[in-house]
């Protein structure tokens, strides 16, 4: 971020931080059309970087049972689920329907498939969506195992899950005319 923000300051003048972030919107969006554009080989290599591969169902398994953030991808099939590195395995993440509403975002209980299942290859081309499963924190901060597996999902454009399942810009950043 530091280095779009950085070309961009022109110093401590009048208004400088509006001034400064919508800039840096702009030179975002500019980059963002220009990189989905179809023949543009950059997009296919960003989107390699643009979520984190697992070594192993059991890494995935104990991020999921310790509680802590991960990192998912939405396929073109509608399916959710993490990416083992060495064979881009996919690992299946699907939510229940037992939404809840705290504190302007959705949460609602994630789970992972039984490692005894069939882990098929995932075409990265197929992938449609970045995302992260946030989890629900607690009073004393993250949630521990023994607490409940309640999680919020942002993908990489900053649009969450809404309790319909859609994605949609979040509640707290939409603008009122």
């Amino acid at each position: 971020m530091i280095g779009i923000l950085k070309p961009l300051w022109n110093g401590f003048k009048k208004k400088w931080q509006i001034n400064l972030m919508t800039k840096a919107l702009q030179v975002m969006a500019v980059d963002r059309v220009l990189s989905r554009q179809p023949n543009n080989n950059k997009s296919s290599v960003s989107s390699k970087k643009m979520f984190h591969k697992y070594k192993s169902v059991d890494d995935i398994m104990m991020c999921y049972n310790n509680r802590k953030p991960s990192s998912i991808v939405q396929r073109n099939d509608g399916k959710f689920g993490c990416v083992i590195s060495r064979n881009h395995s996919f690992v299946e993440v699907s939510h229940m329907s037992d939404s809840e509403f705290l504190g302007g975002t959705w949460y609602c209980t994630w789970t992972i498939s039984s490692p005894s299942e069939q882990r098929p290859n995932i075409d990265i081309g197929s992938i449609i969506q970045h995302c992260l499963l946030l989890p629900k924190l607690t009073p004393t901060g993250m949630p521990t195992p023994d607490e409940e597996a309640k999680y919020t999902i942002i993908t990489s454009e900053w649009k969450e899950m809404d309790d319909n399942g859609n994605f949609v810009l979040p509640t707290s950043t939409m603008i009122k005319p």
